[in-house]
């Protein structure tokens, strides 16, 4: 969904936690473990 413009267009942290969401509620593997990673790395970007 969001691969081919974030270049342009970063996704939002509201997106990007919709998405991680989704991977949680069908069960994806490491999801739970990762999507905090995910959210530091976003706040980390965002402040640079």
């Amino acid at each position: 969904m969001y691969c081919g413009s974030t270049r342009t267009r970063p996704a939002s942290q509201e997106k990007i936690t919709e998405a991680l969401g989704v991977a949680i509620e069908v069960n994806a593997e490491a999801a739970v473990t990762y999507s905090a990673r995910v959210i530091d790395s976003y706040k980390i970007k965002a402040k640079s």
